[in-house]
């Protein structure tokens, strides 16, 4: 069970530090901790629903033009698989990863979408 982010020291730092990479004009897409992302960071977030494999969460980035993937611990039960170890490593099929970072209790990685 991911923790809450709020009492991860290493959570708001890196977090910050990955918008720093980010063009301000992007909205993100995030796993999971959207509020958190969106109150530390300024950017608006979008949270996938329905997205039960890497091909329908590319269509819905391109869909709605989204080309940035923070990828923090998520309870949904749809998209645990998506962004589980083996599900990140197969992440660069579609995605760029930037940068990553060890939290206290977790991990935040961003990527960016490949654009066909």
């Amino acid at each position: 069970e991911p923790q809450t982010p709020v009492y991860d020291e290493k959570f708001v730092p890196a977090i910050t530090k990955i918008a720093s990479l980010i063009p301000k004009n992007e909205t993100l897409v995030a796993s999971g901790s959207g509020g958190i992302i969106t109150f530390f960071t300024d950017f608006p977030v979008k949270t996938p629903r329905n997205i039960t494999s890497q091909g329908s969460l590319v269509e819905w980035m391109s869909k709605h033009k989204f080309n940035y993937l923070v990828v923090t611990p998520t309870n949904a039960p749809t998209l645990k698989p998506l962004f589980s170890k083996q599900g990140l490593m197969n992440l660069e099929q579609n995605f760029q990863k930037i940068i990553g970072f060890k939290t206290e209790f977790n991990e935040v990685h961003l990527f960016k979408r490949n654009l066909q």
